[in-house]
């Protein structure tokens, strides 16, 4: 297995955190001021230029382009991410720009190596660098930082039918939560072995839908891509009668409330890595008085990557053909890697579903 670049800053994460504390207890004393970029109070009137926020004094500037009209908590929670690793990371080689996705200017002293946007942002990325969007959708031109539905099943499946024994996935064909993401074919090509996918409507029946199924006794797994409880509850519910011992397979967008269903006891799930939360958890709940969410983490890797790589080898080195390095990255949302499609390759913790809870089974790998 290709060991992940493990750049300076992140192979001993620990330590860098702690030669930084200084900087930590310094800037926790104007921890309001900044947030308040993102508060209901702060949000700009119609047509506004909000002026960019700025942490740290490097040249090399990082820009997370946000949506600031939107005092939404996952701005909040990837702005609040962003900034800590720029205080903590940046070594006085970066800075991070927060700017308004509606038009907040950059000055002629900044020099851009790298453009995040943030959810819902159609990005506007200054000439030369990749964009890289918040999301399981790659921007145009550039990648997605967000793990796909498709991708957690995929994953949940191989560990359910590692001997390419057969499976059946359902994928609903309409509806809220209704599996888009998924694309059919490419989701049976990622499993392998013995896949039958299966779309069905939202007026079937419980058992119209496992009729479609076959001879249920020879399926080793039922995959879902659906994320709306009540299907879920009213398919799993009937594929219990059926089949009382058939191993479930979730997806990475199942709440905790879709994990209380009793019918799911003993699912499993391939999901986000927590495992790696835990190098910077302590510090972010100390900066912000709050558990980092997913979103937290995203931000905090979406300035880590970068930082890395200008305090290794400088802003120049922070291209396109750096980022898809087949070794990936290892941030505090785990191990990741961009793929030339664009899209975003995770590595996956499993969890399987007790009393009601998620409870991690396997953790992640920690490199690809």
């Amino acid at each position: 297995m290709q060991k992940v670049i493990d750049m300076q800053w992140f192979s001993n994460l620990r330590l860098l955190l702690a030669g930084f504390l200084l900087l930590l207890v310094a800037s926790c004393q104007s921890s309001d001021k900044a947030s308040d970029v993102l508060s209901v109070d702060a949000q700009a009137p119609a047509g506004a230029t909000v002026s960019p926020e700025r942490v740290g004094e490097g040249e090399a500037t990082i820009i997370l382009a946000l949506d600031l009209a939107k005092a939404t908590r996952a701005n909040a929670d990837l702005a609040d991410g962003a900034r800590l690793a720029a205080e903590l990371l940046g070594g006085g080689k970066v800075s991070l720009a927060i700017v308004d996705a509606a038009g907040a200017q950059l000055t002629p002293a900044d020099k851009p190596v790298f453009y995040a946007a943030g959810p819902g942002v159609i990005p506007q990325p200054p000439a030369g660098l990749t964009p890289v969007g918040v999301s399981e959708t790659a921007p145009a031109g550039g990648f997605a930082f967000v793990g796909s539905r498709e991708d957690s099943l995929a994953t949940g499946m191989r560990h359910a039918a590692p001997k390419g024994e057969l499976v059946a996935v359902l994928v609903p064909e309409n509806g809220p939560n209704d599996g888009s993401r998924v694309d059919a074919a490419r989701l049976g090509s990622a499993i392998g072995g013995k896949v039958g996918v299966l779309t069905y409507g939202t007026g079937e029946s419980g058992v119209e839908i496992i009729k479609k199924m076959g001879d249920i006794s020879k399926i080793a797994a039922v995959g879902f891509a659906s994320a709306d409880r009540t299907e879920i509850s009213r398919i799993a519910t009937m594929l219990r009668k059926v089949s009382p011992g058939m191993l479930i397979v979730g997806n990475s967008d199942w709440t905790s409330s879709v994990a209380a269903l009793p019918v799911l006891e003993g699912a499993v799930i391939a999901r986000p890595d927590t495992q790696s939360a835990e190098a910077i958890s302590e510090r972010f709940r100390a900066r912000y008085g709050r558990v980092p969410s997913q979103m937290a983490l995203y931000g905090f890797d979406l300035v880590a990557v970068p930082a890395g790589i200008v305090r290794a080898r400088g802003g120049s080195a922070v291209t396109r053909a750096q980022l898809l390095a087949p070794a990936g990255f290892r941030g505090a949302s785990g191990s990741f890697r961009f793929r030339q499609d664009g899209r975003i390759e995770r590595l996956l913790e499993l969890a399987v579903i007790k009393g009601g809870r998620f409870t991690v089974a396997k953790p992640a790998e920690g490199g690809f």
